[in-house]
């Protein structure tokens, strides 16, 4: 579903991406971790053109990324961002935003049934009673919710005709209490299940391993690993790069990552 390969990112004279190389594969779950200032958000917005890249293949359903520049509206039906911070300017209200991820389907669809799609999104996420309330007016966590509802609303025919996609996610847990976290988190392995293929960068690693079909862990604008969740993040690696002491527990032949506070 996505290639990478040799990525290569500057800013002015500075590498801030280097050899960076990884494959994702259809209804895969592959998360990014790594400290601050490793590379993590770079990394998707390098890989969604958002930056420029000075070398570097990047593919998506097996043809360069370039093939789809011309054509945003398409791709927009089968591949969805969501950045760490999405800024709105304009007074919209809650409704508007979830709508605006029904914009690749307008010429296909009717005003009633984007908007019944919409509405069933906000109604997935607890968020139907917000629908005329302005979006500025909001906490951070129910900004953020309400740019997932967008997301849902934008892969809705993906997840409901089980047909390839792709989405890329930014910290999309970061101002969210315990409870939504894990709604989120438990909305993107039901996108595994329709065979959706996602990208996200996270900080928490507990949560990183838990949810997981593979880690990528950046330090420095580098890769340094890839593969399955206990192979990546070792306790000499987790002290290394983190800082932090950790162990490895085995329950019920499954395997859980402890951060040790010290």
């Amino acid at each position: 579903m996505l290639t990478v390969k040799d990525l290569y990112v500057k800013l002015g004279k500075r590498p801030i991406l280097s050899q960076i190389f990884f494959n994702l594969n259809r209804g895969e779950i592959a998360t990014v971790v790594g400290p601050n200032a490793s590379g993590k958000s770079t990394l998707l917005r390098a890989i969604n053109g958002e930056i420029p890249r000075v070398r570097g293949h990047i593919g998506l359903r097996s043809k360069p990324i370039d093939h789809y520049n011309k054509q945003n509206k398409s791709i927009a039906q089968w591949r969805a961002v969501l950045p760490q911070s999405s800024i709105i300017n304009f007074d919209f209200n809650v409704l508007d935003i979830v709508l605006m991820g029904r914009n690749p389907y307008y010429e296909t669809k009717s005003e009633k049934e984007n908007q019944a799609i919409a509405i069933d999104s906000l109604n997935k996420l607890g968020l139907y009673d917000l629908r005329e309330r302005s979006y500025l007016q909001l906490s951070g966590g129910e900004q953020q919710r309400v740019q997932f509802a967008r997301i849902l609303s934008q892969m809705y025919e993906c997840i409901k005709n089980k047909k390839p996609g792709i989405v890329f996610l930014d910290e999309p847990t970061s101002n969210l209490d315990l409870k939504h976290q894990f709604e989120i988190l438990k909305f993107l392995k039901s996108f595994k299940e329709s065979g959706i293929s996602i990208l996200i960068a996270i900080h928490n690693l507990e949560q990183a391993v838990n949810f997981s079909d593979k880690l990528l862990l950046m330090d420095k604008g580098r890769l340094v690993a890839t593969g399955k969740p206990k192979s990546v993040l070792s306790t000499l690696r987790i002290k290394r790069i983190f800082g932090v002491e950790s162990e490895w527990i085995t329950e019920n032949d499954q395997n859980f990552l402890k951060i040790i506070n010290q």
